[in-house]
């Protein structure tokens, strides 16, 4: 399946509207410099075979340090069981966040900021590894976030919200107050690896982000197949997008088609495993989950379609208030009853 392919700055609002309306998925030219992205991948590679990678593990709420792999099932948001992940991966949020700002900072110490927000995690270690990897995700971080921000004007505009509404949800101006993940995946070799039935690289899911941003590194190669995979509305077909290097898949979120009343599509995706039972070659990219503050407030747009069914958080009518938090409380809590059911 080939993706629409769009260049930042010259999005067109017409097409940036029919990409979101019909697939969820459209195609980005990259704007991150390519000494970062290089860099960053160079210690990525690194850090995943180094030992250290045990010592930044978390247990935040929210997704910081290394995750090793077979340990959770992105599927959890779909609201169904299955086998854990075959991915490892090192996340991060906002780099200004630390232990003093969170006990500190009336607006970092409120609970409901402890769901969302915690001080990153570095591996401690002799030989480097912890410190580069800090400096080159630093910096790979504000440059996604620097992709996002030029994207949310034209989202306004294209969706048929007010001027300034997403731009003050992240509120870039305190940018270590919204939400927002960046997370290296890598995706191992299956060799000498037990396969589950039903297991995947990444379980069928939609993110819960207003939209998300993933680059695949340069040295990406699947010629047995697998990779992303995308679910359009309304079919029950998957299909393979091709892995588009210096270039950034983006997927709209639950967040943004829940706050758009379904004007545009969180569509279903996954990363399945190579075909034929080739065993394959390990596979990084990086995704930023574009995430608003804690406190944004969600007034969401009048309906266009039935959006009634699905894991969106949508308990409330069209413009009625919630804060982000509340909204992703409820988006969880329906997966989770979901999930109930079906056991």
């Amino acid at each position: 399946l080939e993706l629409p392919q769009l260049r930042l700055g010259d999005l067109g609002e017409e097409n940036l509207r029919a990409c979101c309306e019909e697939l969820g998925f459209f195609v980005l030219a990259n704007g991150i410099p390519e000494d970062v992205v290089a860099r960053a991948t160079h210690i990525a590679r690194r850090f995943f075979v180094h030992n250290c990678k045990s010592s930044c593990r978390s247990r935040a709420n929210i997704p910081r340090g290394y995750i090793g792999v077979n340990k959770e099932s992105f599927a959890i948001l779909a609201g169904e069981q299955r086998p854990n992940d075959l991915v490892e991966k090192m996340r991060m949020g906002p780099p200004a966040v630390s232990a003093e700002l969170m006990a500190e900072n009336p607006y970092f110490a409120h609970p409901e900021a402890a769901e969302l927000l915690a001080p990153n995690v570095w591996p401690q270690d002799r030989d480097g590894v912890g410190a580069e990897l800090k400096e080159a995700f630093e910096a790979l971080y504000y440059c996604f976030e620097s992709v996002a921000e030029a994207l949310l004007p034209p989202m306004e505009r294209a969706f048929g919200f007010e001027e300034g509404t997403l731009v003050g949800a992240l509120d870039f101006e305190n940018r270590e107050r919204h939400a927002s993940i960046l997370s290296a995946n890598l995706y191992p070799s299956l060799r000498g690896r037990k396969v589950k039935s039903g297991q995947l690289r990444l379980a069928e899911h939609t993110d819960v982000s207003l939209f998300t941003l993933v680059l695949h590194t340069d040295d990406v190669e699947t010629p047995a197949g697998g990779g992303l995979e995308i679910c359009p509305p309304q079919s029950t077909k998957w299909f393979r997008v091709p892995d588009s290097k210096h270039r950034f898949v983006v997927n709209i979120g639950d967040c943004l088609a829940y706050w758009s009343g379904g004007r545009v599509s969180s569509t279903r995706h996954r990363v399945s495993l190579p075909e034929n039972g080739d065993e394959g070659d390990c596979r990084l990219s990086f995704a930023f989950f574009v995430t608003p503050r804690y406190d944004a407030i969600i007034r969401r747009l009048p309906s266009s379609v039935n959006v009634s069914d699905a894991l969106d958080g949508a308990d409330s009518d069209s413009g009625e208030e919630m804060t982000f938090y509340a909204w992703r409380k409820q988006r969880v809590r329906r997966a989770l009853q979901a999930l109930r059911v079906q056991k």
